[in-house]
Order: C-alpha cells, then sequence, then structure tokens
C-alpha cells in the first residue's frame, strides 16, 4: 500500500512523468484526483491505484503531501498509516537482529503477557491446577516464570555469570534485559546479551511445556548448555569481518 502510495502522490503533484500525464488526459480529465472514481471496466492494476488514493486522501492538504515539508517516501506513508502509537522498551532485546527468529518470537509474546500459562485456563474456569510445571512451588504465569521460578532462576543465574553480569535477588524480566544490556557500552556487546536474554526466556518457556507434555522436568544445567550453544553459534554465524576485535576476543572467550 505505501509503495502505491508513491504513485497517488506523483498523481496529486501531476508529475512530468509520462504515465502520469496519461491517466490525466485519459481517466481524471477535468477532476481532481481526490474527486475520480474508477470505472468498473478499469484495469485491477488503476483500480488499485485509486483504492490506495482514499486511503492517503486524508494525509494531503490541497495535493500537498502532510505538512508540505517532505515529500511523500514509503517510509513517511507507512509513518503516516500507522498513526501514533505507544513506545515500549523491550522492543531493544526482543526484535535485536542477533536474536534467532524463533527466540524473538516468543520473547514477543512473554513481553506481552500473552504467552500460554495455566493461570489462563484457570480464570475462565477450565483448569484447576496452576501449580507451576517446573518449581511446583509457585503459579504458572509469566511474572513467575520469568525469573521467579526456582528452576528459572537456576538457569538465569548460570547464565548470566556466563556473561559475568551479577544477579539480583529480586531479578525478574522487567528488570534483567535492562541489566544484559547496560552491562557492556559497545553496541555489539548489548546485542548479544539481548540474543542471549531471548534464548533464555525461549528455553525455559521450552523446558515448562517439555515439562507439560513429557511429565518430566528438564536439568538446568542441560538447558543452559543449549542456550549457549545457540547464542554463541548465532553470534558467530551472523559476525561480520567488520566486528571489532575486542567483541571478537569476548565472543571467544564465553565460547570456550
Amino acid at each position: 500500500m505505501v509503495a502505491v502510495g508513491k504513485l497517488v502522490w506523483q498523481i496529486a503533484q501531476k508529475k512530468d512523468v509520462i504515465w502520469i500525464k496519461w491517466i490525466h488526459s485519459v481517466y481524471i480529465r477535468e477532476q481532481t484526483c481526490w474527486e475520480y472514481k474508477a470505472p468498473p471496466n478499469a484495469s485491477w492494476i488503476w483500480k488499485g491505484v485509486c483504492k490506495a488514493n482514499e486511503v492517503f486522501k486524508a494525509g494531503y492538504n490541497n495535493n500537498i503531501w502532510s505538512t508540505g515539508t517532505k515529500k511523500y517516501t514509503a517510509k513517511e506513508g507507512y509513518k503516516w498509516l500507522k498513526g501514533q502509537y505507544e513506545t515500549v522498551g523491550w522492543h531493544h532485546w526482543v526484535w535485536n537482529g542477533l536474536n534467532v527468529p524463533k527466540h524473538a518470537f516468543i520473547s514477543w509474546l512473554v513481553a506481552l503477557g500473552k504467552v500460554k500459562t495455566r493461570d489462563r485456563p484457570k480464570a475462565a474456569g477450565v483448569c484447576n491446577d496452576v501449580a507451576c510445571l517446573l518449581c511446583n512451588s509457585g503459579t504458572d504465569k509469566c511474572l513467575h516464570l520469568f525469573f521467579r521460578c526456582h528452576f528459572s532462576r537456576i538457569v538465569c543465574v548460570n547464565f548470566m555469570s556466563w556473561l559475568q553480569i551479577k544477579v539480583e535477588n529480586d531479578e525478574c524480566l522487567c528488570t534483567a534485559w535492562e541489566k544484559w544490556g547496560r552491562r557492556y557500552r559497545s553496541r555489539k556487546h548489548q546485542q548479544i546479551c539481548y540474543s542471549a536474554h531471548a534464548a533464555t526466556v525461549y528455553h525455559i518457556r521450552r523446558a515448562r511445556n517439555h515439562s507439560l507434555w513429557e511429565n518430566a522436568v528438564l536439568q538446568p544445567d542441560r538447558v543452559v548448555q543449549c542456550i549457549k550453544q545457540e547464542v554463541v553459534g548465532r553470534v558467530k554465524m551472523q559476525m561480520k569481518e567488520s566486528c571489532p576485535e575486542v567483541v571478537r576476543n569476548w565472543v571467544t572467550v564465553i565460547s570456550s
């Protein structure tokens, strides 16, 4: 839609392009581009442009895009279509470029509080047992699972020690990602920490599901080992030649 919006802008501006001139002389003629309606026998391409024209109409003022200070671009069109939205702090670690895609997706659900846990069916009167599947001493919900559950805290403590990050007694998902990113000034270091955070969230969630379906709790050390292997493998695969030597040395140290 935002790409087609470029054609709408060119038509509104009556750009000196043969195709735009043909549109005005054959279709629009004496009308303005905002008054024009595509005839029933028009091609599907032209109908698509007219549909985009209706969508972007509100963004123009006398054929001038937005405030008139900028010309229309796909980026500006996307921002306009998206409108005002809430800025969230967790996007740094959830949509980090080094994250494995499946880690990012599960982390996104966890950050939104939409991941499936037993407290949801309990609230709907479907499930009576809401005990944590990993430690059996808390409620199976996001706030407990990340990282107040005894099992997840063991995983979190071992992994943060591996990254040389101090762990507090009240560590939870809301505070952990900020600390994992602040530990290092370098953006590359931060990205690796965020990738480790997302991997930890994913594998704790996976261990919880394994306990549900297999009726067996994995060993925390085994989970930590899987996280380390995936994080180091992902970092090495994504690491470019331009990556600073200090980061390369650090990755070598943590992967040994």
